[in-house]
């Protein structure tokens, strides 16, 4: 699963401490590997798709759920009043397997992504941890009172 969003994140990690990185992106991996990084990188055997270069299959769900991440860091192409949404079967069953093995899943999302209509239902709200967007409608906001609300231009608003 590969966005413009998370291949952003991508480039800055590169820059941090050492992590142990889990992705099914090969796009992720490469900008890990450009930068001679000093991470440690994880990919799961599978089919990889060559529209986006991402890892799919029962098998990849199944290795990575033998993990328990600090952080699930993903996008999701909807952000509606009833969740987050997705169009893809692989990346929506791949997001709902590692949300809950993970310590805290922080949604990046940009403002564009709200407000659409989606296909796959992927979450409800209350499975984000940390929602960050440079721009976030009301209602979901409203409905995002139980974790931190990050806007990209450096304010922080809402949640325990």
């Amino acid at each position: 699963m590969r966005s413009s969003t998370t291949c952003f994140l991508a480039r800055e990690l590169v820059h941090r401490e050492p992590m142990t990185i889990l992705t099914i992106s090969l796009e992720i991996a490469q900008i890990f590997l450009a930068a001679n990084s000093r991470h440690r990188l994880i990919l799961p055997a599978g089919e990889l798709r060559a529209e986006d270069r991402t890892i799919t299959g029962a098998g990849t769900i199944e290795f990575l759920s033998q993990f328990t991440p600090s952080y699930f860091v993903t996008s999701v192409v909807v952000g509606a009043a009833r969740g987050c949404l997705d169009f893809d079967l692989f990346e929506a069953e791949f997001k709902r397997a590692m949300i809950p093995l993970a310590d805290q899943t922080i949604l990046l999302m940009d403002a564009t992504k709200f407000g659409k209509s989606g296909l796959i239902h992927v979450c409800d709200w209350s499975a984000i941890d940390v929602l960050v967007s440079d721009g976030v409608p009301s209602d979901i906001a409203a409905e995002f009172e139980h974790g931190h609300l990050l806007l990209a231009d450096g304010n922080h608003a809402g949640g325990a």
